[in-house]
């Protein structure tokens, strides 16, 4: 069975990578290619980790271990249709937990992915990832690392966050053989830290020139830095915007929109919105990740911090960011995606939409589920109908 089931990974896998080189995205190619690579590994025998968002790659890097990201995977498992809904909507925790992780769970236990060498969780940024892998740890005796983190700004949440980083790496170190020096993974990081900024900068300078859509597709490679096939991925995607730039220019009479939270995997949803209505999504949170550089002798001080500095570490800081580029840009209108169950990224709207309503920019709240298809071909367009006469009599946009 794993072996049809790699294979059926394959196929669309590769379909992804030439129809995204026959768009000319080219980095994104790299990526998923990248992606692909990392499941043969596993799915050919080696030993592999099971991690969440944000425990930093550049952990497993010098091991040369293959890490797989709890949601993404989930994510690509839902893209490729492994399962049919039926098959892991039967789970009796449907209801009270979130899709991408009873996904996961049912791929394990279908033994469509061979099971990890040693599971790596944070409570942040979700509690209820952190409880699932802990859950699967005990469930299948597979070793279970954790950080465990305080989401308060203080020099001794800071002190105990390192303390942990450092016991995990410690750990790598006495069970696995190092492949690659530090130095070059902390090189290979901060030439992406560089790269991002200045995919940054001609974002900021020219709004518009890449599709939110296309951001929230690769916005994971935040999992993969420290890689050199991230650096080839970040520099055609610069490339790709420089040479842009030249004829780019913006369309007089289109709004601008704020994207805030992920996106359905089974529709492009944004390019819907896009292609209905005078609009135009300029930016997302999601990419917004930190671009600090790292250091050999403050290896994992680094990466706390950037854990730390990241825009949803307190929801105040993620008010406070989203505003700021808000602000810059001119946006019109905020759009909020909130996962079915999430108990993340949703609890944060009411204060979002306050922030935004306080200076006259309409937050708008989406709500579905990523990868269950039925929740959108029912709800979608209704709600963004609703979404849309709001910002229609709050902002005179012409729908």
């Amino acid at each position: 069975m794993m072996e049809a089931v790699m294979n059926q990974y394959h196929y669309y896998l590769d379909l992804s990578v030439r129809l995204a080189k026959a768009r000319n995205k080219n980095y994104l190619a790299e990526f998923l290619t990248e992606q692909r690579n990392v499941l043969d590994r596993c799915f050919g025998g080696e030993d592999y980790v099971l991690a969440t968002y944000y425990i930093p790659n550049e952990l497993f890097v010098p091991f040369d271990l293959p890490v797989i990201y709890s949601d993404r995977i989930a994510g690509f498992g839902a893209a490729c249709n492994l399962l049919k809904e039926e098959e892991w909507k039967k789970s009796d925790q449907y209801t009270s937990r979130c899709s991408y992780q009873i996904y996961l769970n049912s791929m394990l236990k279908k033994k469509i992915l061979p099971l990890p060498k040693l599971i790596v969780a944070s409570n942040y940024p979700c509690n209820s990832a952190y409880q699932f892998c802990k859950e699967l740890s005990e469930t299948y005796q597979i070793p279970f690392l954790d950080l465990k983190v305080k989401r308060q700004e203080s020099t001794e949440a800071y002190q105990d966050h390192v303390k942990q980083m450092e016991q995990i790496f410690q750990y790598l170190k006495d069970h696995f053989s190092v492949k690659k020096s530090i130095q070059s993974v902390v090189n290979i990081s901060n030439q992406m830290i560089l790269i991002k900024k200045e995919i940054d900068d001609i974002r900021n300078q020219y709004l518009g020139i890449i599709d939110t859509q296309d951001m929230l597709n690769i916005f994971t490679l935040y999992n993969d830095f420290g890689k050199e096939s991230s650096v080839e991925a970040l520099q055609m995607l610069r490339d790709d915007l420089h040479s842009k730039t030249e004829n780019y220019s913006w369309k007089p009479g289109v709004k601008k929109l704020m994207w805030l939270g992920t996106t359905p995997l089974c529709m492009s949803l944004i390019d819907k919105i896009e292609e209905q209505y005078a609009c135009k999504f300029v930016c997302e949170d999601l990419f917004l990740f930190c671009a600090k550089e790292i250091h050999f002798d403050t290896f994992c001080q680094d990466l706390v911090k950037r854990i730390m500095d990241s825009i949803f570490f307190t929801e105040e800081k993620r008010v406070f960011k989203t505003m700021e580029i808000a602000k810059r840009y001119q946006v019109d209108g905020i759009v909020h995606y909130s996962q079915r169950i999430c108990k993340f990224l949703p609890p944060m709207f009411p204060k979002i939409q306050k922030a935004f309503s306080d200076i006259r920019i309409p937050a708008i709240e989406l709500c579905g589920d990523g990868i269950e298809r039925a929740s959108w071909d029912k709800n979608y367009k209704e709600q963004i109908e609703t979404m849309m006469r709001i910002l229609c009599e709050d902002k005179k946009i012409e729908c």
